[in-house]
């Protein structure tokens, strides 16, 4: 026996007394009852169907006094599309249950072979049958939605054929094809004539493979128009065929935007280092201008003054010279700078003295807002000691450390002259020079300091590296 967890609303259209009896005793044998109407001929079942009442299934004897056979199911179909129909019929004839059956019906039984037991089966499978399909073409809605609806343009093509086997309307409106042309295409038609080579070697990858290559790729629209879409692609099972569904995203503006953008950075630069080139040229005329005064000047205070200014100069065209030759505008590799810098420091202040330079130095790129105060601090100590350490003297010799540990910078700038002189007090020196590392040191965030014997003296410095550091270059320029 067949239990059924809620009684089932039934709606029996059947004009034989004797077979309702019979359905009826069916019916009454199993818990919980089925509630069932009866109808004895089409015109009154469809006055039922027309009421509030609803029904979970129709049983339809085939003979009716006002329809029967074909007529008779095609008008109950029309009639319930979504309430499942048993057919219950006293002949024989194995075409039209068939036939039936293909119409639409969910069942097609013989009274002279009906129990209880093949009844109600056959109603409780119909019934959740039909749910299960209801479900299915709600399900099928929901994605077909997805796929019509969808603002971007998508199709379905057949993998042996490429033909377009379905496409939505973002593609209509994109590609300017009516849909009927869409469907009379294969996808070579959408493709300019020079990609149809990579369009091959696409689909030899998906065939061998069953991936699809998605990716960038150039399209052509009905009017001629060429345009870059963004593919994402996905195998599916279409109408029992090997298809791809394809979604399409034209980023044909996206990349004119990009290359605008990209075309603007270049320029602007190409601007910026038109500008370094430029300010360094400007600097090293002051500092020629300066220099040969400085030369044809008498007095040699004011000689020393003017090559201090010049060598101050310079050092801040040395900047701007690395940074013209650097791939960024906002920093340099400090080692390669402290070099240069050097050397023209020493040339700068000419003397007879054969100077040896050491470096030991990390690569480290400084952004330049740290890169002009301690190149600025640097020329200081150097023109101090060019100037000072080695009195009397044919040679002498430099060292300069440079290292970076745990984003600490380390700067060491020794050297073997003669030392400071004794009770040298930095907090009563007059020194402009003194006054500028104090203030760039400040400005770094570094501390210093000196230590001094008859083997020469050392500078120390360290600050904390700051490779985004914005602001002014130095507050004192």
């Amino acid at each position: 026996m067949i239990d059924v967890p809620t009684p089932y609303k039934l709606l029996i259209v059947e004009d034989n007394e004797g077979d309702v009896i019979l359905i009826e005793e069916y019916l009454n044998e199993h818990t919980p009852i089925p509630v069932y109407t009866i109808a004895n001929s089409l015109k009154d079942a469809f006055i039922i169907l027309d009421s509030d009442t609803t029904f979970d299934a129709i049983l339809l004897d085939l003979t009716l006094p006002d329809a029967t056979g074909e007529l008779l199911v095609t008008k109950m179909l029309n009639k319930v599309r979504n309430i499942p129909v048993i057919i219950l019929t006293g002949y024989t004839n194995r075409d039209f249950g068939i036939k039936a059956v293909a119409l639409g019906v969910s069942d097609y039984l013989q009274k002279d072979d009906l129990t209880s037991y093949v009844l109600l089966k056959s109603i409780t499978y119909s019934i959740e049958r039909t749910k299960i399909n209801r479900s299915l073409r709600h399900s099928e809605l929901q994605y077909r939605d997805l796929f019509d609806l969808n603002p971007l343009p998508m199709w379905v093509f057949e993998l042996d054929s490429l033909k377009f086997l379905s496409v939505n309307e973002a593609a209509i409106k994109s590609y300017g094809y009516t849909r009927d042309e869409f469907l009379n295409m294969t996808i070579m038609d959408i493709r300019p004539k020079e990609e149809i080579p990579n369009l091959m070697d696409s689909l030899k990858v998906i065939r061998e493979t069953g991936s699809y290559n998605s990716g960038v790729f150039k399209h052509q629209k009905k009017s001629g128009e060429i345009i870059e879409v963004e593919i994402q692609a996905n195998r599916i099972d279409f109408n029992g065929r090997p298809s791809e569904l394809i979604l399409s995203n034209d980023i044909t503006e996206r990349r004119i935007y990009q290359e605008k953008i990209l075309k603007s950075l270049k320029e602007k630069e190409t601007l910026l280092s038109e500008i370094h080139h430029r300010v360094k040229n400007n600097l090293a005329i002051v500092s020629g201008m300066m220099q040969l005064q400085a030369y044809q000047e008498e007095d040699l205070s004011i000689q020393t003054k003017l090559l201090d200014s010049v060598s101050r100069i310079q050092t801040m065209a040395t900047i701007h010279e690395h940074l013209y030759q650097e791939s960024s505008f906002s920093k340099i590799n400090f080692s390669d700078n402290l070099s240069t810098l050097v050397h023209n420091i020493i040339e700068t202040f000419k003397n007879d003295i054969e100077i040896q330079i050491d470096f030991n130095c990390d690569s480290i790129d400084l952004n330049i807002n740290q890169a002009v105060p301690c190149s600025l601090i640097v020329n200081e100590v150097l023109t101090n000691i060019l100037k000072h350490a080695f009195p009397s003297r044919k040679t002498g010799s430099i060292k300069f450390d440079l290292q970076i540990e745990d984003e600490v910078i380390d700067l060491m700038i020794s050297d073997d002259g003669i030392g400071l002189p004794k009770g040298f007090s930095e907090e009563k020196s007059e020194s402009l020079g003194l006054l500028l590392i104090k203030i760039l040191t400040e400005q770094l965030g570094g501390n210093y300091g000196y230590k001094s014997s008859n083997a020469g003296t050392i500078f120390h410095i360290t600050f904390q590296h700051k490779p985004d550091i914005t602001g002014s270059a130095s507050s004192i320029i």
